[in-house]
């Protein structure tokens, strides 16, 4: 019934309007699978071409680069309503600079999708406002801070506490990423988690500080990527205590595709070991998932 459904779960109209339009021609369920994760992956292809023009990088080496990341197949098969809505996000971003009305359009569709999107966004349109001349290293003290506050068990609860007792009362979707009534999902400081973040902003703390960046006229902008990940990465340190904490790390780990891209450009000469170190990870994670679920 209708009025059971809980509030935020109404704005989520996406799936709803894509489930009735296959429903309305007699298409099966998979059907809509195979259509979900098409539009997943060319969003995402298209988003990474628009930028790859832009740093004259290599549009399949980048697009491989996030599909050899272990998060990939899930947004496409599994999680995919949080999928295809960063998807979304990925192709506004990839407009900012010159399409800005339609990358308004991209995440307002990005937010019917999945309305726990907000939170990158938000954080997304505050360092657009306020972000640009704040030095690079305050964040990373940010970083830091996150990672050590995480390791002595403070975050979002202890943070904000009262939050908890609003939400048992909300039976809606921030309710459950808040709770962990089940013990399903193992709550805690997670170093796997932090190691893999921290390895993606050393490598573009190092992208940013080579000569062809420096004198690019994209460096701001990469500048700003690099704070939006560093932001988005306290958060999820800050997640640590709640279930589902993943699903904040993805706000962070989408960006990755973008952060990486410039080691595809034509001007980075040592293009061969970044290449050979994503075939690793693909490897890695491929063998791990047949392992995992043999």
């Amino acid at each position: 019934m209708a009025g059971d459904v809980p509030p935020i779960v109404k704005i989520e109209v996406m799936f709803s309007w894509l489930m009735a339009g296959l429903s309305s021609i007699g298409a099966p369920f998979s059907v809509f699978l195979l259509i979900i994760a098409g539009l997943f992956y060319g969003i995402i292809a298209y988003a990474l071409k628009n930028l790859s023009n832009k740093y004259q990088a290599d549009t399949f080496f980048v697009f491989f680069s996030f599909v050899s990341l272990f998060f990939a197949e899930s947004l496409a098969i599994n999680i995919i309503r949080q999928g295809l809505s960063l998807a979304f996000l990925i192709f506004a971003y990839s407009l900012w600079e010159r399409k800005q009305y339609t990358a308004y359009l991209f995440l307002l569709l990005a937010f019917i999708t999945h309305t726990t999107v907000i939170i990158p966004i938000v954080v997304f349109l505050l360092l657009q406002l306020i972000a640009k001349r704040i030095p690079l290293y305050y964040f990373l003290a940010l970083y830091v801070l996150g990672i050590v506050l995480a390791y002595l068990n403070i975050g979002l609860l202890n943070i904000a506490s009262v939050m908890e007792v609003i939400l048992r009362k909300d039976p809606g979707r921030f309710s459950t990423y808040f709770l962990n009534d089940d013990g399903l999902y193992q709550v805690g400081f997670k170093p796997q988690f932090v190691a893999f973040t921290t390895l993606f902003l050393g490598i573009g703390l190092y992208m940013r500080r080579q000569s062809f960046m420096i004198a690019s006229t994209w460096s701001t902008s990469y500048d700003q990527l690099l704070k939006y990940f560093i932001s988005v990465s306290f958060l999820f340190f800050m997640a640590f205590q709640i279930p589902y904490s993943d699903r904040w790390g993805l706000f962070a780990w989408i960006a990755i595709p973008f952060i990486v891209q410039p080691c595809f450009s034509k001007d980075f000469k040592p293009k061969t070991a970044v290449i050979a170190f994503f075939i690793f990870l693909y490897a890695f994670f491929t063998l791990y998932n047949t392992l995992k679920h043999a």
